[in-house]
This record gives structure tokens, C-alpha cells and sequence, in this order.
């Protein structure tokens, strides 16, 4: 189960990051802000988490989910944006 929470979270962290790059280069600040909110709120839970459980099958997940993250957020923002 931590292991799944792990991906789920990196995953998230990882889209909302490359989608906040995304938001910064066509200039819209207030998705890009909106996105900034998301993402600290995001770091604060992720943080909470890994300090609580210390679970290295959480941290494998969480480094799995980033790399799916910014593999299916580069696809899903060069789709859109052009």
C-alpha cells in the first residue's frame, strides 16, 4: 500500500510540476500560481509522510511516480500546446 501511495504522489507532483513549467512559458501567472499553491500543499503532505511512515517502499513508489509523472505530463502538454 505505501508503495502505491508513493507512486500515486510522485505521479501528481511530478504532472503539476512539468504542467507548472508549461503554465510559465506561455505567461499565464495565475495557473502558474494556482499550480505553485497546489504544489506546496503537495510537498507538505509528501514530506508528513515519508517522516511518519519511513517506509523505503514509499520512497521507490514516489521515485517510480515522478519518472511516470513527467513522462505522461512532457506528452499531455505537447499535445496541448501545440
Amino acid at each position: 500500500m505505501t508503495f502505491f501511495l508513493g507512486l500515486v504522489l510522485g505521479f501528481v507532483r511530478e504532472f503539476l510540476v512539468v504542467r507548472y513549467y508549461g503554465f510559465l512559458a506561455l505567461r499565464k501567472a495565475l495557473s502558474g500560481s494556482i499550480v505553485t499553491l497546489l504544489l506546496g500543499f503537495l510537498d507538505f503532505f509528501i514530506i508528513a509522510n515519508f517522516i511518519q511512515t519511513k517506509s523505503w517502499g514509499m520512497v521507490i513508489g514516489y521515485i517510480s511516480g515522478e519518472s511516470l509523472g513527467t513522462l505522461i505530463g512532457i506528452k499531455y502538454g505537447r499535445r496541448n500546446n501545440q
